[in-house]
Order: structure tokens, then sequence, then C-alpha cells
């Protein structure tokens, strides 16, 4: 008591001498503004875009000084300065931006904004100094050696560049430019890249992908990537937040709103850097609408035509009726399971809700994981008929009827069950405290590519999806099926074949239901796009400006950092020859099919391209029911040629592809088997002096 009361009474005395200063100074006159002139300004003759296009080079890292202009002159830029370190989000780097481009300079300094305050004009003689790229991102720096990577570009001495940077004149935000652009059209071309890397940006109509009411801008023990998407194209940017940052505990935005930041650039990829929380500008503060509290059904409701995008949460009670396209009345729902169709969903808030006036109906994109997972017309998805579910999409009207439109079915926007699971990495594998599904797929990714770990390892999660068929029971008595966190889409973990306790056959779909919590053993393989031969070739389309697009079954995959466009297929899973576990209009090759088809009708226009849509909706039938034609030959080929070493496929024109696939995929990746792909029009031109009663030949 008696110390505080000691420190008030110094603090007292402090206040009555500075009030006493005060008074006695009152009579001084107040010393001038000081504004900084620029002893270059007059000498500025080159652009920041004209020293970019001068000293750019294709390399991801290189490093180089910046000499005299032709007429002997020294190289002047000038720019405002548009970053601030002030947050703490933004490490050892100024950016300064003029009427044609920017530039990052990389500085072994902090507190840079104490000086370099945002909107501040700035003279900088650059002859002499180094500029280069780190890792694909051109900045001005300081030359760095390293076995890995060779020169590349470093921090600047602090001192370095104080001694060339000039202030000119005081501070003026108003003078900056702020470029609105929009993620589809950010450039992929070298010329591009260059002009736009480093530049101040606006993001309009953006929602945060991680945005639930609960997830920071970043985790605590490291910098941490959040997603920002386009709510009208679906395009998505890395927002790269420090853990060193005064917002990293802030709780990331709700809803649409506005992002402002430095446009930059790493390892080939676009990426954002806030320069402090406000730069998230028109976002709901509320929590109402967000994963961690989602609107009832009939909120949304309420919220009919408002555009607005949020989270719903509500019961599975049908399906929208075949061969309707304007929902009138209740008749126009099936309210049970299965249902006819895939294609679509109606949720309620009560689970026995059969009235379409009090129901939200949306639809189940093609191929996506919400129709794998949560679609009625399955018949091992019966049980999922009264389930919860909880969905993220703007609330407008769809098919005549209370609708939610623009989920795109990835499992960031939609949780199957109760909610509330985690995301970390738990377990070690062992019976006692098995993985999680963030847990296995940790240990997988240390694994080597196609690689099987050595021992088996338990595995718990819920089932979010089975795939097996009836006829796969009857023939095989094991099961197919996806596992989630208890509550988390965030990530899946596929079981292939899986037997019951003490390896018993199952004897029905249904003795695994949708929802139901599983224990698995088995071991795991590494089978998920990360072959480095692969990877190494989609870096290198990143790294020279190709729009890059990736084909892959698993989003986690590591080459999607490499990709512009991510196109997720189906992979059919079903040991069974005469059922699918996939709608094949979702399959590798189908989809591969579909990029071109979009390249050829966007780009030259393609006559049949309404004819080509319609076909794609029919496949899978086709495909299904040509299984069961050819099922029995198919058996009998490989009952009599399943001793034979070496199998020739012939074919021609649209055939000559599936040929090629079938000798270089099936018979020799998978079976081990020698072969070759022969187009029919070169038989006689070798291949028919080899061919007798007993060389097996496929025709394609």
């Amino acid at each position: 008591m008696i110390m505080r009361q000691f420190k008030l009474y110094l603090n007292l005395l402090l206040l009555m001498a500075i009030g006493m200063v005060a008074s006695c100074n009152d009579d001084f006159d107040r010393p001038p503004m000081m504004i900084p002139h620029a002893a270059h300004i007059d000498k500025v003759n080159t652009t920041i875009l004209d020293l970019k296009t001068k000293y750019w080079k294709e390399d991801k890292n290189y490093i180089d000084t910046i000499k005299l202009t032709e007429a002997g002159d020294s190289v002047v830029i000038k720019g405002r300065v548009v970053s601030s370190d002030e947050s703490g989000n933004i490490y050892k780097n100024l950016v300064i931006q003029d009427e044609t481009a920017a530039i990052t300079i990389s500085i072994n300094g902090n507190s840079l904004y104490n000086t370099y305050r945002i909107g501040q004009e700035i003279v900088l003689p650059v002859t002499g100094l180094f500029i280069g790229k780190y890792n694909t991102l051109q900045q001005l720096g300081y030359p760095d050696y390293s076995d890995t990577y060779g020169w590349q570009a470093t921090f600047l001495p602090l001192a370095m560049f104080q001694e060339a940077a000039e202030l000119n004149g005081l501070p003026n935000a108003a003078e900056i430019d702020t470029i609105s652009v929009k993620m589809a059209e950010l450039p992929t071309t070298p010329d591009g890249i260059r002009k736009m890397q480093s530049q101040l940006v606006r993001f309009d109509g953006v929602s945060f992908v991680e945005a639930d009411g609960k997830t920071t801008f970043s985790e605590s023990e490291s910098s941490t990537s959040r997603n920002l998407k386009d709510e009208d194209s679906g395009n998505t940017i890395i927002v790269r937040n420090s853990n060193y940052a005064n917002f990293k505990s802030d709780i990331l935005p709700l809803g649409v709103g506005s992002v402002v930041g430095i446009l930059s650039y790493y390892s080939g990829a676009w990426q954002l850097l806030l320069r402090d929380v406000d730069d998230c500008i028109g976002f709901d503060t509320s929590i109402k609408g967000s994963k961690a509290e989602p609107y009832t059904v009939a909120e949304a409701i309420e919220k009919q035509g408002s555009e607005k995008t949020a989270w719903v949460s509500g019961y599975i009670v049908g399906a929208v009726a075949p061969e309707v396209t304007e929902i009138k009345s209740s008749a126009d729902i099936e309210f049970t399971a299965p249902t006819t169709l895939a294609n679509t969903l109606v949720i309620a808030d009560a689970a026995d809700v059969k009235d379409v006036t009090k129901c939200i109906v949306l639809s189940l994109p093609q191929g996506s994981q919400l129709r794998s997972a949560a679609n009625l017309q399955d018949e091992a998805h019966k049980a999922l008929l009264g389930t919860k579910i909880a969905l993220k999409g703007k609330f407008a009207p769809y098919m005549g009827a209370n609708g939610l439109i623009g989920n795109s079915g990835g499992y960031d926007e939609f949780v199957l069950g109760d909610g509330g699971g985690s995301s970390e990495a738990q377990g070690d594998g062992t019976e006692a405290n098995p993985y999680n599904v963030a847990g296995v797929i940790e240990f997988i990714n240390t694994l080597g590519a196609d690689n099987e770990s050595s021992t088996a390892v338990y595995v718990k999660g819920r089932v979010s999806n089975n795939s097996t068929t009836e006829s796969t029971i009857t023939s095989f008595g094991n099961m197919t099926f996806d596992i989630i966190d208890d509550g988390n889409n965030e990530k899946s973990f596929k079981a292939f074949q899986v037997y019951g306790p003490g390896k018993k056959m199952f004897t029905a779909v249904d003795q695994i239901k949708v929802g139901d919590e599983v224990l698995i053993y088995g071991k795991v393989v590494n089978f998920k796009g990360n072959t480095p031969e692969t990877i190494a070739a989609a870096r290198l389309g990143k790294e020279k400006g190709a729009a890059v697009i990736i084909l892959t079954w698993l989003e986690q995959s590591e080459i999607v950092q490499y990709g512009d466009y991510i196109v997720c297929y189906e992979f059919d899973a079903s040991p069974d020859h005469l059922a699918g576990d996939i709608d094949y209009a979702g399959e590798k090759t189908m989809c591969a099919m579909l990029v071109a088809v979009e390249l050829l009708n966007q780009t030259a226009g393609y006559d049949n391209y309404g004819k080509f849509m319609d076909g794609l909706g029919m496949i899978t039938t086709v495909i299904r029911s040509a299984r069961k034609h050819v099922a029995k030959r198919a058996l009998d080929f490989a009952q009599e040629y399943k001793d034979d070493s070496i199998i020739y496929t012939m074919g021609s024109g649209a055939g000559y592809g599936a040929a090629y696939m079938e000798s270089i995929c099936i018979f020799m990746e998978m079976q081990w088997l020698d072969s070759s792909s022969i187009h029919t029009g070169e038989f006689f031109h070798g291949p028919c002096e080899v061919t007798d009663v007993n060389r097996p030949f496929v025709i394609q």
C-alpha cells in the first residue's frame, strides 16, 4: 500500500512539473515544420516499370547490379510508399509505387513505418544498388548465394538504403492509386506479372473461405495462409498472415466485403499481404450466419432474395422429384429415401417437415464432395434422411422455391452431422490412441510418392460417404468408404476394400452407414499426386507464366499449389466389374476431355457444345450398361489370357487414345505385363507378322 501511494505521489509531482514547464513556455514561438525536399527530384529519369523490365529475368532467383543509363547518367526512380510494417504483418519490406508499377525493397530493418509512412514520396538513385528475385518475386535487395538456389536477392543493409533514399514532401495517402482487380484476371504472362507484382490492389465481392466465427487470421505458432474467394468466379488467392502481426488473433471477418493489400508473388503464385486488419472493408462483424452460428432454415427463408452469403443449418428431408423443373407444391418433393435423383437436396428445421414452403432447396453439384456424401439416391445413404447438415451459400430462390445457391460442393462449404470437430492432427496410430483423419493424413505426408507404410495403423473417423454397391457385397464382402473427423469436412480419408471385425465379410451395404463412427486398421499408402516429375513439370509451367490446369482426385495434393485452375475428378474404387462407384462424368479422362472442349468452345467456338454436354449427362448410364454387356466376355478373356506375358492393344480415331491408355496404364502399370499400343492402320506394317492364335490383341 505504501508503494502504491509513493508511485501516485511521484506521478502527481511529474504532472505538476509538466504543467509548470508548459505554463512557462507559453510565449515561445512554435518551431517551423520541416518539409523534406529530395535532392534528386529533378533527376528522376526512369519509371519503376522501365527499371523492372530492363533487369527482368525469367529465373526463379537471381541478382544483378543496376548500371548507369546508356547516356552515362545515374538511374533515378521515385514512388510513394504503399506498405507498412506497423502491424507486424509485413516483415523487412518496403513497397513503393508510381503510375506504372510497384517494387518491393527488401531491407534489413524493422519499424520502417516510423520514417517511411504510407503516402510518403521517395526519390531513389538506384545505380550501384542491386535488383533480382527471391523465389520469383522481383525486388531491390542485396546479393546472397545459396548452394540450393544459387544467387538471389536478400535484405539490403538498412544504412545502404537510408543513404540512397530521399524523402520528398510530406506523406499524402490520397496520391496513392489502389488498383481494383479480379482474381480471374490476374496475369500469367511475364509482362503482366512484372507489372502487377507488389502493386497495392483491392478485391471486391470476396469472402474468407475459412471464416467461421472462430478461425483467426493466423495460428500463434507460425505464419498462416488463409484463402480469399471471389464470390462471382469462385477463384481464390492466398492471404498470407504472420504470427507476429498484431491482428493474428483477430477472428476472420464473415460475409462478403472488400480486401486491400500488397499483391505479392511467391514460388510462382499470387499472394496478398495485408498491411493492417483495417484493409478488410465492409465485412459482417456479427457471427450470426457463420459456420459457428448458422441461420435456421426459417431465418434463411426470411432472407430470400437478399443474395446474402452465409451458413444455414437444418435437417435433410428429401430431394426434388424427377421431371420437375419448377417446384409448385410439396408434391414436387420426394420426402423419402432413397430418392430417384441425386442432384438436389431439401432441408428443413425439423426432420419430419413435409411442407416445401418451410424448406430450402439446393443443387448438389455434379462430381462434388457434397453430392458424393449427401445425396439420397444411393442405397447406402438412406440413413441420411433426418440427418443434420450445415451449408454455405446465397439465400436466393432455386427452381421456384426457397433456395440456397452458389454452394460449390466442396468440403469447406458443408458440414454433415452435428459439427464441432477439430482439424488438428491427433493420435499415434495405436489401438489405444488411433489417428484421427487429420493425423493419418499428416502421417501419410511423411511417406514418399506411392509408398506404403511399413506397419498397419489404427484410424478413427466418421463415415461421410459409403460408395459400396450391393453387387460388391455379394461378390467380395468388403466396403469402400470415406471418413472425416467428427463434424469437420476439411479433410477426408478413403478406406479401400475394408472387411469387418476379424476379417469377416460384410453381408449388407447398410452395415456401414453414413454418420457411423468407425475404427479401421491397415496399412496406408501415399497415393496423392506428389510424383516428383509431375510436380516439377507443373512448377516449371507456373514459373514460365503458363496457365497451369491441375487434375487431381485429392484436394490436399502437393501439386495444387502450382495450379491456376484445379479440377478434382472422381476415383472409381469399386472392385466390382459390373458396378461403378461414381458419376463417370466426373472421372479423370472425362474431366480432361471436358477441359479440352471448354477451351475449344471459349476460344474458337464449338457448334456441337450443347450436344456434348447432353451426352455428358448420359455417360454414366452408357458406361454401366456397357459394363454389363461385355462382362462375360471380359471375364472369359481374363481367364484365358491371365498367364500371358504380353498383350497388345489396337485402335484408331477416337479409340486410339483408349488403346494407348489400356496398354500403358492398365496392362503395363497395373498388371506389370509387357504391352504395346498399335494404330490399326499400321497392323499390316509388322504386327500382323507376329499374330497367331495364341497372341492376345485387345481392339478398342
